[in-house]
């Protein structure tokens, strides 16, 4: 009986539990005075600028400022069910009272068409397509034209119900979709309906086409759908036994699926699927438009909880709302079968594919602080922190105690070296166990160290210590102490790495230290760091190091910093705790642990980068004492000399993360370098003497080389 008890005791050892993934969305909920609520149509023009259709007007968003119209701005109505864009940079605006346009300008200019088709009728949705507006209208069927001139377009198997949405193949043939449910393709010169086939119980609600319009995505009441036009087949990509009517679907260039849908908003890669809801970050379950922008920033328009964007996708994290035993995450370590060990300040957790999971091993760990966990070669695992030092012996599985002093200590990190012994680095000093004995050394107090932070053995077999006092070497026989009277950089040394090439890297209070053969180098904020405490040095799969500091996770390459993650970008928590706090997994994976949890990255499927746009906001001239005269719709200008005073504006179109926005502008003949701005403030050039005068600018995305093409104006 006690065997069988033991073998269903470990068959529970992994009891999976679904947990919520949290993503990082950015919500925009109110404009002004309103509510950016029952959003129906999402467009983004050729000049970049987003446009957002509501049953409260029209929003226009550059990525810093919000503009808001409606009736009193000469639409027919406030509800806009649809936009689109046509060729000739015009946006053509349906509503529930009819259909209008207007050219789009790179200025805040907003000045509608007169005319207004099919007055009074309410336009269910727009569609340009190979130089053709398509519009559908509620009760009167499809049209098409150009220029404002449209031709209804017969189909008689439509009978009473509306086009809801459609797509055109490559043929010239139409596929669409029918308020009734049906769907099917359409002869564009005949107009002959031929139904789309599907399993019965099905009703289709939307279609787009693929990216290389080869293939079609049928959204349906339960489902998403892959079509061929050649083959006529159907192949399901996601079904649901509950009702989650598809509303709309994107594909991007890596071939991700999205959908929004009554139940939230599905992401699908190739077999796996996952549904993202309300409790993974998404501000409410009903999803309505979905957007990809030129950014590749994903849009989510919702029913009743505002504008959601997704920009980095290849990032998630997890709290103590997900099932993380603390939001302070000391250390993770990669087990066999992806397994997880995640050590926080109230015990361990563990993660296996995107599941919590009951480890029974570790459960008197619980509300202890852990700030390791360790695999020796024989397989068991070792847990220490505060006051805390236990080992998961795999033999007999079960969980040991040891207590290397009766003193209060705090336990930091440990390695097992090639001979077999165990080293302790802890807030006592270095213990070093063999023999089932713990031996605590001494003579490092000699030498003004009284905190070891960090263990670890180099390929040539000697071991390294980072303190609270320098760095000490043992190289089998003895130690050696190298600190600031050596040329050290810093007296606290938190992290040792020795990556591929066998240089060793070092992290400390100042930044990132390199060992070189007759001294060292300091790599700091002169290095790009933005965060100069290096608490932990990782290594990809590319040789490439990060660097976890206290201001988010810094990518460096060739002695500078390429790329930096923090808060604004996903992490969330950017304050990283120990220099066992992340790890890089076998998938190449970053698993990153800090205060506020633990965020997962995938740099290999990140977002591409996209420059930034830049534009004019404003451009005047003026008299000392007159009334500002604008040319801002001018590229060059002639002013009369009483007029010497200019001031500008920009305007840089970025949504990926709009706060990262700067200015780099020059005046030939007046500036010698070019000068910085943030979003915030004018330029100004007053005084100016007679002369032709070029006016550059460009925006600029920090911490990266991203950068727009430059505007310029010409004065004379």
């Amino acid at each position: 009986m006690f065997k069988i008890i033991v073998k269903c005791v470990l068959a529970l050892l992994f009891i999976a539990n679904l947990f919520a993934q949290q993503y990082n969305f950015k919500i925009y909920k109110r404009v002004d005075d309103y509510n950016l609520n029952q959003i129906l149509s999402i467009q983004q023009d050729d000049y970049g600028f987003l446009w957002i259709g509501s049953a409260a007007g029209l929003f226009r968003y550059d990525s810093e400022t919000w503009l808001r119209f409606d009736v009193h701005d000469g639409l027919p109505s406030n509800i806009i069910n649809a936009l689109s864009e046509d060729d000739s940079s015009r946006l053509w605006v349906g509503t529930s009272l009819g259909l209008v346009s207007f050219r789009v300008t790179k200025n805040i200019k907003f000045s509608l068409d007169s005319t207004i088709h099919f007055p009074n009728k309410e336009i269910i949705f727009l569609h340009f397509t190979q130089g053709l507006l398509w519009v559908s209208i509620k009760g009167q069927g499809l049209y098409y034209g150009q220029n404002g001139s449209f031709i209804p377009l017969t189909i008689p198997e439509r009978k009473e119900a509306d086009v809801f949405d459609m797509e055109i193949d490559s043929d010239g043939n139409l596929l669409i979709v029918l308020t009734d449910g049906r769907a099917g393709t359409v002869n564009k010169t005949t107009g002959i309906f031929r139904p789309v086939k599907i399993s019965a119980g099905y009703r289709f609600s939307c279609v787009t086409a693929s990216l290389n319009h080869s293939e079609f995505f049928f959204g349906t009441d339960r489902g998403l759908f892959r079509y061929s036009v050649n083959t006529e087949q159907m192949r399901p990509l996601y079904t649901s036994k509950e009702a989650s009517r598809v509303f709309r679907i994107e594909e991007e260039k890596n071939g991700i699926i999205w959908a929004a849908t009554k139940t939230g908003l599905i992401r699908i890669l190739g077999d796996k699927v996952t549904i993202i809801r309300k409790k993974n970050g998404l501000p409410a379950n009903l999803t309505y438009r979905l957007l990809l922008d030129r950014e590749n920033n994903l849009w989510i328009g919702t029913y009743s909880a505002g504008l959601a964007k997704l920009s980095y996708r290849n990032i998630f994290a997890y709290n103590e709302n997900d099932g993380l035993k603390s939001n302070i995450v000391n250390c993770v370590l990669e087990m066999e079968n992806r397994i997880k060990l995640i050590g926080t300040d109230a015990g361990i957790s563990a993660i296996k594919e995107n599941r919590f999971i009951n480890d029974f091993r570790f459960g008197k760990l619980d509300d202890k602080v852990i700030w390791f966990i360790y695999e020796d070669n024989k397989g068991d695992i070792w847990a220490g922190g505060e006051d805390v030092l236990a080992v998961w012996r795999r033999n007999v599985k079960k969980l040991y105690f040891l207590h290397p002093t009766y003193t209060p200590f705090v336990i930091l990190d440990m390695i097992q070296d090639s001979n077999n012994r165990y080293w302790f680095a802890s807030t006592l000093g270095v213990f070093i166990y063999q023999n089932k004995k713990f031996n605590l050394l001494t003579e490092f107090k000699n030498h003004g160290i009284t905190m070891v932070f960090d263990v670890e053995e180099i390929s040539n077999g000697d071991i390294l210590l980072g303190t609270d006092n320098g760095i000490v070497r043992f190289n089998g026989q003895k130690f050696t102490y190298i600190g600031i009277e050596e040329g050290l950089p810093d007296r606290s040394i938190f992290e040792i790495h020795e990556d591929r090439n066998g240089r060793i890297w070092l992290g400390c209070d100042l930044g990132l230290i390199e060992v070189l053969e007759n001294g060292f180098r300091l790599y700091g904020k002169n290095a790009g760091l933005k965060g100069i405490i290096v608490t932990q040095i990782l290594e990809d799969k590319d040789g490439v190091l990060w660097l976890c500091t206290e201001r988010g996770l810094h990518k460096f390459e060739n002695g500078e910093i390429t790329f930096t993650l923090n808060y604004d970008d996903g992490l969330i928590g950017e304050e990283f705790t120990t220099q066992n706090s992340s790890i890089i997994d076998e998938q190449g994976l970053f698993w990153l642990g800090g205060f506020g949890g633990l965020t997962i990255y995938d740099p290999w499927q990140g977002v591409e980068d996209v420059e930034p746009k830049v534009y004019f906001k404003k451009a005047f001239y003026q008299e000392a004492e007159g009334e500002p005269v604008s040319f801002l719709d001018k590229e060059r200008l002639e002013i009369p000399f009483s007029h010497r005073n200019l001031l500008f504006d920009f305007l840089g179109i970025y949504f990926r993360n709009e706060d990262v926005i700067s200015y780099w502008y020059k005046l030939d003949g007046i500036d010698k370098d070019w000068l910085q701005i943030g979003r915030a403030g004018d330029v100004r050039y007053n005084n100016l003497w007679p002369g032709i005068y070029h006016l550059k600018v460009k925006a600029v995305v920090e911490n990266s080389e991203l950068a727009s093409g430059i505007a310029e104006k010409t004065i004379i």
